[in-house]
């Protein structure tokens, strides 16, 4: 479905760079690790009743997206907070301001675009900071070009996590080559690549609406 995908995304997300996290999504969730306790999230946060009307509206968007597991909370910590978190399976985080009193397209705003990032294995690109997506994608391409470093990356931090995702691109190498070269090129600004990604989950929310 990836020509799909090429009216979502601008011209600044190539498509090796989308190819990299969805054959490295499960490895890069090892080195990434959700952590749900930052979100202080408690049991009653937690919407797992299938019968509940923001689960139900879930539920059919996961179904129609092809995602398979998805958890659901509410977050009254964070009233206005919309993420989806790098969990197994993932976490789709909703503050309960933008739930209150919203119409059904609005949910399926925010449910369409959080399961498109699940299904697109952009929930990193995503999430994390500008220079940590930078320093993620230029270890990446460190397997391939020795010496690599974008902008101002730090190279201590770089070099260690090079040999961590060393340790997990041994059986993809081959496969993983031209798309990783491609994110090496100079028109690639990976701290740019955070945003346009949101904004292409924007649009995916969107299309899910009925109008």
């Amino acid at each position: 479905d990836a020509p799909h995908d090429e009216p979502l995304f601008t011209t600044e997300v190539p498509g090796g760079f989308r190819l990299v996290f969805q054959m490295m999504a499960e490895n890069f969730t090892k080195l990434f690790k959700g952590d749900l306790r930052r979100y202080k999230l408690g049991r009653g946060d937690r919407i797992s009743d299938q019968s509940n009307a923001i689960h139900r509206i879930a539920d059919k968007i996961a179904k129609a997206m092809g995602v398979p597991e998805f958890e659901l909370y509410i977050s009254k910590e964070h009233p206005r907070i919309l993420v989806v978190e790098n969990t197994v399976p993932p976490t789709i985080i909703v503050g309960q301001a933008l739930i209150e009193g919203a119409h059904e397209n609005e949910i399926r705003f925010i449910m369409g675009r959080s399961m498109w990032l699940i299904k697109k294995a952009m929930i990193l690109p995503a999430l994390l900071k500008p220079e940590d997506l930078e320093l993620l994608v230029a270890s990446v391409v460190r397997q391939y070009k020795d010496g690599f470093k974008p902008g101002d990356v730090d190279e201590r931090q770089l070099s260690t996590l090079t040999g961590q995702v060393r340790k997990l691109t041994k059986k993809m190498k081959q496969e993983l080559m031209p798309f990783a070269l491609e994110c090496s090129g100079r028109s690639v600004k990976p701290r740019l690549l955070g945003p346009a990604v949101i904004n292409a989950g924007n649009r995916a929310g969107l299309l899910t609406c009925r109008t």
